[in-house]
């Protein structure tokens, strides 16, 4: 199953934004279908604070969250539709099996977000404001779908918006990473964010500079990004040579993700892992991404090292 960098990014984030409030699974396989859900989040605890606000929603139920780079079309949403609706089936299968009566919080409620809405699209689904106060934010008529769409770059530009907005593009996003600078530094949010937006630039952007579409403003946020988010970290030694540098910051971000993803690595993976070049390691951050055991990376490594 292959990503995108906007894909991994976008995943990665939300997975790290959710993970303080329940369990989060990525790519989570739709039983009985060869599909798979971006990231399937299921709260450990009713979080009631009016000052999350979307995300307060986001947190108080199950939740599937779909995330585009582009407008997706009618057919997409289609098929986060079908992903829901199997869902849901498989969840009140299993209920039924447990002779255990299903509530409204049991029930999982879809999120797409896009970088925009088109209008076309808008009619056909039918779409509803959500509320008055927050446009960007639309739900079908039929309650009972439970789903939201939400329109990034239609949201106003309020704290409660704000981590929806990092997932924008051009000026939208380019004004959430000037806001995201601005946080306090105390702000658990500000450390979060730029770290996200670091290990992102760090391994995807910086070694694959063609996939960067976004606007002359946004290339220049960036760097500014980078400094506050070094800034922030434990004092380094004398610099090295800025490709050196460079690459050990990917190695670092590489060997955390692989921890996260398939556990503590052993000492022999560990060190070939830290032998592996620059454009090596520019594969291993995308391949990484399907790994479920440290047999998976073993398996990559062999493969590589036999070309």
């Amino acid at each position: 199953m292959t990503q995108t960098p906007f894909d991994a990014f976008s995943k990665e984030f939300l997975a790290d934004l959710l993970a303080p409030f329940g369990t989060v699974e990525r790519s989570f396989e739709v039983p009985g279908e060869s599909k798979y859900i971006d990231l399937l989040f299921h709260p450990t605890e009713i979080v009631n604070s009016k000052e999350k606000g979307l995300l307060n929603q986001v947190i108080a139920t199950p939740s599937v969250l779909e995330a585009y780079s582009n407008a997706p079309s009618s057919e997409d949403v289609s098929t986060c539709l079908l992903k829901l609706f199997w869902l849901r089936e498989e969840i009140t299968r299993k209920a039924n099996a447990e002779k255990r009566k299903l509530t409204d919080n049991d029930l999982p409620r879809l999120w797409i977000l896009t970088p925009t809405l088109p209008e076309p699209l808008k009619k056909e689904c039918a779409l509803i404001r959500q509320t008055r106060r927050i446009p960007g934010v639309y739900r079908f008529p039929n309650a009972i779908i439970r789903t939201t769409i939400v329109s990034i770059r239609d949201l106003p530009n309020i704290p409660e918006t704000l981590w929806l907005r990092v997932l924008g593009r051009g000026n939208t996003q380019t004004n959430a990473i000037l806001e995201v600078i601005a946080l306090s530094l105390d702000d658990p949010r500000r450390a979060t964010l730029l770290r996200m937006l670091c290990a992102w630039k760090i391994v995807t952007i910086e070694t694959n500079p063609s996939i960067f579409e976004s606007s002359e403003a946004t290339i220049m946020a960036y760097p500014k990004v980078f400094l506050e988010w070094e800034a922030a970290t434990e004092a380094r030694g004398e610099a090295r040579g800025e490709a050196r540098g460079a690459k050990d910051k990917a190695l670092s971000i590489i060997l955390r993700q692989l921890n996260r993803r398939i556990g503590l690595l052993n000492q022999s993976l560990e060190t070939t892992v830290r032998k592996l070049s620059t454009n090596q390691l520019d594969d291993l951050s995308e391949a990484l991404l399907d790994f479920g055991s440290s047999a998976d990376l073993d398996r990559w490594l062999t493969d590589r090292s036999n070309v």
